[in-house]
């Protein structure tokens, strides 16, 4: 049995404006992670996303690197949150 886990991230940076949350959206859908990904009033990226363990630590290094040239992510603040049994993984 896989274990879940569910984390918030938030990705400062240059993260709006270049693709960011549909790169963030087409890689979760690839590992089949379900949560949400919304832009924020003040230049960051909020995402929820859960599922298996290994696969969200795999996600979240993904992020980390910047998932598309034009983004640079400087920094990523990432805690645990409450499994909320999403379905699918989509864009706010």
């Amino acid at each position: 049995m896989k274990k879940m886990k569910a984390v918030k991230i938030i990705a400062s940076g240059i993260v709006q404006g270049v693709g960011f949350r549909w790169a963030v959206a087409k890689k979760a859908r690839e590992f089949e992670l379900g949560g949400k990904v919304r832009n924020q009033a003040n230049g960051s990226v909020y995402i929820e996303v859960e599922g298996a363990e290994l696969v969200i630590d795999e996600f979240i290094d993904f992020i980390n690197q910047g998932p598309i040239p034009f983004a640079h992510v400087k920094n990523l603040q990432v805690t645990t949150a409450t499994p909320q049994a999403y379905h699918t993984f989509y864009i706010e």
